[in-house]
C-alpha cells in the first residue's frame, strides 16, 4: 500500500486523477476544513450533515479540478471551493425555503430508465435547470463582488483565469511576462481572501 503522507497535496491531486486512494486520502485529510467552514453557516432546509455533504462535494470538486500550474496552493483552492459550494447551497435553500427534503433525488435511484435497462443516475435536485440557473446567479454575484476590488488589469487576468487559462497562457494572450501574470494572480488571491464570499 502506498504511503500517501510522503506526498504534498499538489502531488496528491495529480495522483488522484488515476488513483482513487490518493483522492480518498485528501478527502479524509481535509474533512476538518469542511467542518470548520460549515460552523459559520446556517442551512434552513437541512441539518448539519447536509451542509457537511455540500462541503465534501466542494472538496471533491477541488481535488478533481486543481491544476498545479496555477501556482496557488491546494489548501487555499480547496477552501474557496468548499466555501463556494456551501454558500451556493445556503443561497439556493434560502430561495427555496418551502421545499421539503423529499424533493431530493437519491443518488441510488435512476433519473431516466432506458428501454434496454440502462439508466442515468442523478446527483440531487441541484442538477435540474432551475437550480443550475440559481447556481449561475450566485456565481455571478460572487464574481461581481470580486471584480469590484480588482484593478482593470487584475480584472482581465481574473476573467482569463475563469476561462481556464493558466498563467503562461494568460501572459501570452495579454502580451505580458508569465512572472507578471503570476504576481497579478497572487495579488488577486490576497484581495479576495478578505471578502466574505
Amino acid at each position: 500500500m502506498t504511503d500517501y503522507s510522503i506526498y504534498n497535496d499538489e502531488e496528491l491531486c495529480v495522483q488522484a486523477l488515476s488513483d482513487p486512494h490518493a483522492e480518498e486520502f485528501l478527502l479524509v485529510k481535509y474533512k476538518e476544513l469542511v467542518r470548520s467552514e460549515a460552523k459559520n453557516l446556517y442551512l434552513s432546509w437541512g441539518e448539519w450533515d447536509d451542509l457537511l455533504q455540500e462541503g465534501m462535494i466542494g472538496l471533491l470538486q477541488a481535488i478533481r479540478g486543481y491544476r498545479s500550474e496555477e501556482k496557488a496552493g491546494f489548501a487555499a483552492f480547496a477552501r474557496l471551493c468548499i466555501r463556494g459550494k456551501m454558500l451556493n447551497a445556503v443561497t439556493a435553500a434560502n430561495r427555496k425555503k418551502h421545499i421539503a427534503m423529499e424533493d431530493y433525488v437519491s443518488l441510488d435511484s435512476p433519473v431516466f430508465q432506458n428501454e434496454d435497462g440502462s439508466a442515468l443516475y442523478g446527483v440531487g435536485r441541484y442538477d435540474n435547470p432551475e437550480n443550475q440557473v440559481i447556481d449561475r446567479e450566485s456565481a455571478g454575484v460572487m464574481e461581481q463582488r470580486i471584480l469590484e476590488v480588482l484593478s482593470a488589469f487584475e480584472q482581465k487576468v481574473f476573467r482569463e483565469s475563469l476561462h481556464g487559462l493558466n498563467y503562461r497562457e494568460i501572459a501570452e494572450k495579454l502580451g505580458k511576462t508569465p512572472k507578471s501574470i503570476d504576481n497579478t494572480l497572487q495579488r488577486i488571491r490576497k484581495k479576495t481572501q478578505g471578502l466574505n464570499l
